[in-house]
């Protein structure tokens, strides 16, 4: 893959960013498993099926990072509203997610 450059937001404004457009469930074909994105408080968390939710940190732009580890990077489609999430971890390399309806 190319290299992918990244700019560190000040957290005055990361605060602002819009978490809702985030929000929803998420679908891999890779694992047939659908993982859901929620808003809770002014924070964006993970909640998968028989785990314990998982809050996310907010680094930059659109991407966040578990407590376990996952690096998440949405993708906003033409309406603005996140279409995908790629999830990479230390062994596991932009695994997509799919938005559903």
């Amino acid at each position: 893959s190319p290299p992918r450059t990244f700019e560190r937001v000040p957290e005055a404004a990361r605060s602002g960013s819009p978490l809702l457009s985030l929000a929803g469930a998420y679908y891999s074909p890779e694992l047939e498993v659908t993982w859901t994105f929620v808003v809770g408080g002014r924070k964006l968390g993970l909640q998968r099926h028989r785990m314990q939710p998982d809050s996310l940190d907010h680094l930059f732009g659109n991407v966040f990072q578990s407590r376990h580890g996952f690096l998440l990077e949405f993708s906003t489609g033409r309406n603005g509203r996140a279409a995908v999430v790629d999830v990479s971890t230390e062994r596991v390399r932009r695994l997509r997610f799919t938005r559903r309806p």
